[in-house]
């Protein structure tokens, strides 16, 4: 049995030998063609390539803070105060009041260091007073619209 197992163990061991090939034919390489290689596989030339993206991102980025912001708000009021009795007669009073209110502006600022705001205003009033069987009415509106600019002249003087 121990002449069988040495049998099978070297019948194993020179296949095994025998069975590596040759290594494969060199491949003639021109120097052009190792330049190309070497910067193909080269890592930190890999990663130079994408400077220029890289830096133009960061300049966009940069510039973000010179875009505008515009803000825009509006309230509405409501109030009924109902209906009243006056002492000593029978006057009864009520009285509505609606406002509306709109607010709007835009800022921001230029790469130079000027500032600009535009803001405006409008508001309605619309009043109602009711005294027996006598209305009266009363309706108000206003607005504004302003503009301020800021340029510093001596800025990192």
């Amino acid at each position: 049995m121990k002449k069988i197992g040495a049998s099978v163990f070297l019948a194993v061991g020179l296949s095994a030998a025998f069975a590596q090939t040759d290594p494969p034919a060199a491949r003639p390489l021109s120097l052009q063609d190792c330049f190309a290689a070497a910067l193909q596989n080269n890592f930190d030339v890999r990663i130079q390539r994408f400077n220029p993206q890289i830096s133009e991102l960061n300049v966009s980025a940069a510039y973000g803070a010179y875009d505008p912001a515009f803000t825009f708000s509006g309230q509405h009021n409501y109030n009924d105060q109902g209906a009243q009795v006056q002492t000593g007669g029978n006057l009864i009073t009520e009285t509505i009041t609606r406002e509306n209110a709109f607010n709007s502006g835009l800022n921001g600022a230029t790469p130079w260091g000027m500032t600009y705001n535009f803001s405006g205003n409008i508001s309605q009033l619309h009043d109602t007073k009711v005294l027996g069987s006598i209305s009266t009415n009363f309706d108000s509106s206003s607005g504004s619209f302003g503009v301020n600019v800021t340029q510093p002249l001596l800025k990192n003087f």
